[in-house]
């Protein structure tokens, strides 16, 4: 019997903590299984040695029926993509289907998305089809307890993301990264620059601390549809001195910034 066909399924090949966490899991589980990273679209340029499978669904009903293609290819489905749910969990043959719940919008927050019939029909059917997977994971026990009392999920179990404590830990010399360091203290956050985010509240706090601490600065690393929209919010708040958008850093780098923080947020 060969290795076990294992695919890891995301949304978008992007920047965000989602696809960061997949990448991750592919890496290390290719070390025991025959592992395939599959995303709806790539919006990036991979920085990882790593084989991607674009679906390139142009619509959601699109998606589920690539999807539900993927039942016949691998013996372990592993969705990080609720949208995906509905096709996945279809039929009794097929690959075994692992959710993991990173606190996505259709099933938790339903004020973030369309406040209108096939809105809140479409949160009830991720809701419906999450309990339908074979195993569901929460990455909290926030989300963990969220799944099992509120969804009714069965199976599941907390899993929270790992940290590569081979990259990220204080023993660098010094000069690497304090010629990165901004403010005194640094504030720093890092993922996607999205509503979702409550990068607004971040923002929101500035005044607050600099009552106290003069020289702190915010900074936010990653990239994101909202981005120039905080920025402006930054101005228009007299934080745009304060504040500093950095965009997206590689990898490789990040860990010399975590280094040069005070306080990861």
């Amino acid at each position: 019997m060969g290795r076990l066909r294992v695919c890891q399924l995301i949304g978008y090949y992007d920047h965000g903590g989602i696809c960061r966490v997949a990448v991750e899991l592919t890496l290390r589980l290719r070390k025991f299984f025959e592992v395939t990273l599959v995303c709806r679209k790539v919006l990036r340029k991979p920085e990882e040695d790593v084989e991607i499978v674009e679906l390139g669904s142009k619509n959601t009903a699109d998606l589920w029926k690539k999807s539900h293609k993927l039942r016949e290819q691998f013996d372990i489905i592993h969705t990080h993509d609720v949208y995906s749910l509905p096709a996945l969990v279809r039929g009794k043959r097929g690959a075994k289907i692992v959710y993991t719940d990173h606190g996505i919008v259709p099933i938790k927050y339903q004020s973030h998305i369309v406040r209108s019939f096939h809105g809140v029909m479409f949160a009830h059917l991720c809701r419906f089809f999450a309990r339908q997977a074979d195993a569901v994971v929460g990455i909290s026990d926030y989300i963990a307890n969220e799944l099992k009392y509120k969804v009714g999920c069965r199976n599941v179990i907390k899993i929270p993301n790992g940290v590569d404590i081979e990259r990220f830990k204080p023993l660098r010399p010094k000069e690497e990264y304090l010629k990165l360091k901004i403010g005194d203290p640094m504030l720093l956050k890092v993922g996607l620059i999205e509503k979702h985010k409550a990068v607004d509240y971040h923002i929101a706090s500035m005044p607050f601390i600099l009552k106290k601490f003069p020289n702190a600065r915010l900074v936010f690393i990653g990239a994101g549809s909202d981005i120039n929209h905080y920025k402006t919010l930054a101005k228009a708040m007299e934080m745009n001195l304060f504040v500093c958008f950095l965009g997206h850093v590689p990898n490789q780098v990040l860990p010399l910034y975590y280094d040069a923080a005070d306080i990861a947020l």
